[in-house]
């Protein structure tokens, strides 16, 4: 028996979560919707692994910000969603500075 499209949301949000925890190797129930991925332990390197995660889960093309345009396991689930045509338009992205963020990044490259 198919779920219905009204379960679409919270099997996003539960695959967020799984690709999360899985990133971060944490238990899923550990992850809480409201908290910053960075307040979890989340790096860039290990950000721009998640996005490479839920692109092939979800085969939607995302850009390398998205984790920190929408730091939250909630905002990235609004903003999924939407993408994916399961939700209303959601607010614009937190304002990051995505130039400390790939100089981050590339810094934990270089370093490896």
């Amino acid at each position: 028996c198919a779920a219905s499209p009204d379960d679409a949301p919270a099997r996003l949000r539960w695959l967020v979560i799984e690709q999360l925890a899985a990133e971060l190797r944490l238990q899923p129930d550990q992850i809480v919707g409201t908290k910053p991925f960075r307040a979890l332990g989340l790096d860039s390197l290990m950000g721009l692994e998640l996005r490479n995660r839920l692109e092939r889960s979800l085969e939607l093309k995302l850009s390398a910000s998205v984790i920190w345009n929408y730091p939250t396991v909630d905002r990235l689930c609004e903003y999924l969603a939407e993408r994916l045509g399961i939700a209303p338009n959601v607010s614009e992205p937190d304002d990051i500075d995505l130039d400390a963020e790939l100089a981050e990044a590339e810094a934990l490259l270089i370093s490896l």
